[in-house]
């Protein structure tokens, strides 16, 4: 099987949902996998990079995410 192409789907979920920018990091069998897309802020046109901090501002109140230790996991029941 083939492995998924993390950095086209965050692309691909980024510009679906409007979001200027994202970061990803997913740490499988022993392997890191880093992704990066967009900008940090649309007013900057700052790349995002796979380390990146951004600033969270309303996220937990406008997106269906759970933060736990540092993590941001998507709910599954969000839709």
């Amino acid at each position: 099987m083939a492995e998924p192409d993390w950095q086209a789907r965050l692309g691909e979920l980024a510009l679906a949902t409007g979001v200027p920018g994202a970061s990803l990091a997913i740490w499988a069998g022993g392997r890191e996998m880093l992704a990066a897309c967009g900008v940090l802020s649309t007013a900057t046109q700052v790349a995002v990079t796979p380390d990146a901090v951004f600033q969270i501002g309303q996220l937990a109140d406008e997106a269906p995410y759970l933060f736990t230790g540092g993590r941001i996991t998507l709910r599954a029941d969000s839709g």
